[in-house]
């Protein structure tokens, strides 16, 4: 397998910034990630997404692997979370993380939904 690299730093060069956005948590029990799991212990983890700002064009991009707020849609979705026992809380979503930093929603330019739960996070949101 090649080994592949960055180019050198070029004057001018292009570059992005990142920041995270807090993007609600989800309650994992551990038997879904480790092998040898404590049927008991359940871990609150984050799900995040993040802003980048393009250096050069000023361009807003959210990569979205966030929750959205309206826990209830789509149903049959939802329906699978609640059988599931999984459970989601989003007092801050993508959409207010942004209005936090200054910036309105619809001042983003490009979203990626990078999620496996994309059907929960960003249908209409």
């Amino acid at each position: 397998m090649s080994h592949l690299s960055l180019p050198p730093p070029a004057p001018d060069q292009a570059f992005f910034t990142l920041s995270a956005l807090e993007a609600g948590k989800i309650h994992l029990p551990e038997r879904l990630y480790i092998t040898d799991f404590d049927e008991t212990i359940v871990r609150r983890c984050p799900t995040l997404s993040f802003l980048l700002r393009h250096s050069k064009t000023g361009a807003r991009t959210v990569f979205d692997l966030g929750l959205r707020k309206d826990l209830t849609w789509p149903p049959k979705t939802m329906e699978w979370v609640r059988v599931s026992k999984f459970v989601l809380e989003v007092p801050q979503d993508v959409a207010d993380s942004l209005k936090q930093g200054g910036i309105k929603p619809e001042e983003v330019d490009y979203v990626i939904c990078a999620s496996r739960l994309v059907f929960l996070s960003r249908r209409g949101d």
